[in-house]
């Protein structure tokens, strides 16, 4: 926020009231997946990591199609935006985990033309 703003307006601290943290994860995954397995796998990471609260619910969304991938979203709350990162990568830890367990393969990125043409 630019000093400006805390001179010349109300500033309110959002996080005061609702200290919550939401850590976002999105996943490619080939077209062909068994998406409600997926999803079943996808929501038991999410509720059995214990600094994922169960209020409000965690969720997992079917976000669109790219390429020839399936996007993949999920979202769980925290007790503070300071946890966000920590959980985040204890949650792809074990999501990578239970995928490959599974034997259900990621899909892979998208590369944009830009970034195709510099690397050729």
């Amino acid at each position: 926020v630019p000093n400006s703003e805390f001179i010349t307006k109300i500033v309110r601290n959002l996080t005061l009231a609702n200290p919550l943290g939401v850590v976002s994860i999105k996943l490619p995954m080939p077209l062909n997946t068994d998406i409600e397995r997926v999803r079943d796998i996808l929501l038991t990471c999410l509720t059995e990591h214990q600094d994922v609260l169960a209020t409000p619910a965690p969720s997992v969304n079917l976000e669109g199609i790219e390429a020839a991938n399936l996007v993949i979203s999920l979202s769980g709350s925290v007790s503070s935006p300071r946890r966000v990162y920590a959980v985040r990568s204890s949650l792809l830890f074990d999501i990578l985990r239970r995928l490959r367990e599974a034997n259900i393969p990621l899909g892979k990125p998208v590369v944009s033309a830009t970034a195709a043409e510099e690397d050729g």
